[in-house]
């Protein structure tokens, strides 16, 4: 039996308590959540996010604003630059600076893979490997 939509929706979502009330998205984007819960297709228009969380899909924290109002969001919210935001103030940080460390630590030690690492971490083995030879993460020594 195929699932419906709003099950399909909802198998995509993370609602555990620990992200203050956003839902956050683990697969496609929050456009889909946005219709569902409105019955409305954004079309040509953007949906914005009151929580500033990007993959936040909560309907209560999502708006609908042209390519002007998102630029201007943006800049509000301070997100214009985003050679500013690199590390864990980036938006869809899944590590922070601690986990890096401690990341580099291990693998130098000889003490976990990459692969077991990506797995610790819940991350990709190529996400790892940047992080490792420093093409990403490079401010964190």
């Amino acid at each position: 039996m195929r699932k419906t939509l709003a099950e399909r929706l909802d198998s995509k979502l993370d609602k555990s308590p620990r992200r203050n009330g956003c839902w956050v998205w683990i697969a496609a984007r929050r456009v889909v959540a946005f219709e569902l819960a409105t019955g409305t297709a954004p079309g040509e228009l953007c949906v914005l996010h009151r929580c500033d969380n990007p993959p936040c899909c909560n309907p209560r924290h999502l708006f609908l604003g042209d390519r002007n109002d998102n630029a201007q969001d943006k800049m509000a919210k301070g997100r214009h630059n985003y050679k500013t935001h690199r590390g864990s103030k980036h938006g869809m940080a899944k590590v922070n600076d601690e986990i890096v460390v401690q990341m580099r630590e291990l693998y130098a030690a000889k003490k976990m893979t990459q692969t077991g690492l990506a797995e610790r971490f819940g991350l990709s083995q190529a996400t790892v490997w940047a992080i490792l030879h420093r093409k990403t993460w490079t401010h964190v020594s």
